[in-house]
């Protein structure tokens, strides 16, 4: 099972009811972000090595989980799990068990992503901004050519294989309304479909104790009527659109 395989592991959350719609999952919080956003609301993961963090083999995981009979599945998030190779075994031996695995990931991996797909139910991919803008935002240099792999892929997944979400935190003055509509585009130019329940998902920013504390007021929380005008304006890029903020949790928009 490579159980000397081994990945940094931040935390766990034993259980969550919001993270994934429809289904109770346990979080798995890895160490280590290629990316330094200003609006990160899990910034204590950002570096690559912390004291929290500690190296747990696959079989250490699973006997953590052993007794956890409410969860669907997992979700291996971040930081970005793609920057540690031996996510894959972690992946494989996680569908062995449970019917449920996902991941979150910045795409700048696009050839481990396409090798852990055929055993994700899920994955999710977090656009910053659009791709011009992707140095500031990320606050780090951007393989913005990376990026763009991983999205094609992604909207290949969703017309053929699986569950896939691009999500955008809409952070003003982070990030715009123009850069939220040219990501819209560039999905719609890259065959995004609604096919598996996948939906390009509009977040709400929320200064919450995850984020860097000198920047809590620093961006825009934006109330939820203007994200449903938004996203209604994305519905014209014939695409599937969804909201996930605090006041509603999330929910999918219709084009009325």
């Amino acid at each position: 099972m490579n159980d000397d395989k081994g990945l940094y592991i931040a935390g766990m959350k034993s259980q969550s009811f919001v993270d994934e719609p429809g289904k109770t999952v346990a979080m798995i919080y890895l160490q280590g972000c290629n990316f330094d956003c200003g609006f990160c609301h899990n910034s204590v993961l950002i570096p690559m090595f912390s004291r929290d963090s500690k190296k747990t083999t696959v079989k250490q995981l699973l006997e953590h989980l052993e007794d956890n009979f409410l969860i669907d599945g997992l979700v291996f998030t971040g930081g970005e799990p793609l920057l540690q190779p031996n996510i894959i075994h972690f992946v494989k031996a996680a569908r062995e068990k449970y019917p449920f695995v996902a991941i979150d990931t910045n795409g700048t991996n696009p050839a481990l992503l396409a090798e852990v797909s055929p055993f994700l139910s899920r994955i999710a991919m977090d656009i910053k901004t659009s791709l011009l803008n992707y140095p500031r935002v990320a606050g780090k240099n951007v393989n913005i050519t990376h990026v763009r792999k991983s999205i094609e892929f992604l909207c290949a997944r969703s017309r053929d294989v699986g569950r896939v979400e691009f999500r955008m935190t809409y952070a003003p003055p982070a990030n715009s309304i123009d850069d939220i509509m040219a990501i819209a585009d560039l999905l719609e130019q890259s065959g995004f479909s609604g096919n598996y329940k996948s939906h390009f998902v509009i977040q709400q920013f929320m200064p919450s104790d995850g984020v860097r504390e000198a920047n809590r007021k620093a961006y825009e929380t934006v109330v939820v009527d203007k994200l449903r005008i938004i996203a209604r304006n994305v519905k014209g890029y014939n695409i599937p659109v969804a909201i996930r903020c605090q006041e509603q949790g999330y929910f999918v928009v219709n084009g009325d």
